[in-house]
This record gives structure tokens, C-alpha cells and sequence, in this order.
């Protein structure tokens, strides 16, 4: 991906992304953009293209809390369980 984060609020970042990776990907042909393998990478340069930028931020911030809660569910996963209250009494 040509920039994989786009900032939430710089709307002139965001519309100068949209102009320049929008010609760099019709440059590299939009039916390549189709063959991508990866999903992620495919949806967001689809919706470049179509400059609906409104809907990739909307993307990353649901690909942002999906993240997240993978970090966390790993880091929950790895820790010892907690004691039993019955092993605390001794």
C-alpha cells in the first residue's frame, strides 16, 4: 500500500492521497488493483479510486479497534489464569 494510514482529520492530506495514488494506481491498471490478494490493501485502493476517502478513514478505524482487541485478546491469553478462590484460602 502506497501510505497504509491515512489522519483522521487532514482532509486536504486525505484529498491530495485521493488525486495521487488514484493516477499511480490507474497508471499501474485499476483490473490490477481487482487481482490484489490482499483484501485489505485491494478494498482501500477500490475506495481511492471511487474517492469515497470519507469511507477508507471509516475502514482504518474499524481495521484500528479490530487490532486492538486481537493485541488485547493475545496478551489476555498468554497471561497465567487467575487463582481460584478456593486456591487462595489454601
Amino acid at each position: 500500500m502506497f501510505f497504509w494510514w491515512l489522519p483522521e482529520g487532514d482532509k486536504n492530506y486525505r484529498k491530495l492521497y485521493q488525486e495521487h495514488v488514484s493516477r499511480l494506481l490507474r497508471a499501474i491498471g485499476v483490473e490490477r488493483v481487482a487481482d490484489f490478494r490482499s483484501g485489505p490493501a485491494k478494498l482501500k485502493y477500490q475506495l481511492t479510486l471511487a474517492d469515497r476517502m470519507d469511507e477508507m478513514v471509516a475502514l482504518q478505524r474499524v481495521h484500528r479497534l479490530y487490532r486492538r482487541a486481537r493485541k488485547a485478546a493475545a496478551r489476555q491469553s498468554a497471561q497465567p489464569p487467575a487463582p481460584t478462590p478456593e486456591a487462595v484460602r489454601g
